[in-house]
């Protein structure tokens, strides 16, 4: 991820890597920790690269987080396995539930901080 962001102009003293949470959720309150402490202004861009299939994901909760963020796109990662239907049919429901489920933890992990 760190080459995905230096291949989009972005210095390598400007890259963050959360590597110690186990879910999505977690990353999130992680990486707001760090941008907290490190005073980055909350209307200032946040860019971000992850999975093709997980970047709407991943930017609806750093938004819900209060941040602006701006995904990275990786290309050479399909949108999709090359499988069935039933596989992208069940990618496709898990993001949806996991995006509507961490919306909610997002949302409430704001109020209650």
């Amino acid at each position: 991820m760190r080459k995905l962001l230096h291949a989009h102009a972005i210095p390598d003293t400007s890259i963050l890597l959360e590597d110690t949470a186990s879910d999505t959720f977690a990353s999130i309150k992680a990486c707001s920790a760090v941008l907290r402490r490190l005073k980055h202004p909350k209307r200032a861009p946040l860019y971000f690269a992850t999975s093709t299939y997980h970047a709407p994901r991943c930017w609806v909760l750093l938004r819900l987080a209060g941040w602006m963020p701006h995904a990275v796109p990786y290309h050479p990662f399909p949108i999709f396995p090359q499988s069935s239907y039933a596989k992208v049919l069940l990618i496709v429901a898990h993001e949806i539930l996991a995006t509507l489920w961490d919306s909610l933890l997002v949302l409430l992990w704001r109020i209650v901080r």
